[in-house]
C-alpha cells in the first residue's frame, strides 16, 4: 500500500496541488492500479501467448472471445449514399465533411 509522503513527493514531482479529499481519491486509485500491475506481474502467461509458425508473430490471447461465437459476416445491399448523408451536419459531394483538427 503507497504511503501519503509517496504520493505527496509524486504530486510536488509532477507539480500537482491536490486537496486532501482528493489525496484520498487518488491514493485509492493509485493502490488499485499497482496491485493491478503487481497482479499482472505475477501472472503467468503460457497459456495466454501464442507464436504463429510463419512469421514468429507473437500473439497475446488474454480474452474470453470465442472467435466461434461472432455472427456470420453476410453480404447484403448498402444504403443508398442519400440516405447515408441525410443527417450529417455537413457534407462535401457523397462524403461527410469533417473539420480539420490539428493538435
Amino acid at each position: 500500500m503507497i504511503e501519503n509522503v509517496d504520493i505527496e513527493r509524486l504530486m510536488k514531482i509532477s507539480k500537482f496541488d491536490l486537496s486532501p479529499a482528493e489525496l484520498d481519491e487518488f491514493k485509492v486509485w493509485l493502490d488499485g492500479m499497482l496491485e493491478f500491475i503487481t497482479e499482472l506481474k505475477n501472472r503467468s502467461l503460457d497459456e495466454d501467448v501464442t507464436r504463429s509458425k510463419e512469421s514468429g508473430a507473437v500473439f497475446i490471447n488474454a480474452h474470453d472471445l470465442n472467435l466461434n461465437d461472432l455472427r456470420k459476416d453476410i453480404s447484403g445491399n448498402s444504403l443508398e449514399i442519400e440516405k447515408v448523408l441525410q443527417n450529417a451536419p455537413r457534407k462535401n459531394g457523397r462524403s461527410f465533411a469533417v473539420p480539420i483538427v490539428v493538435e
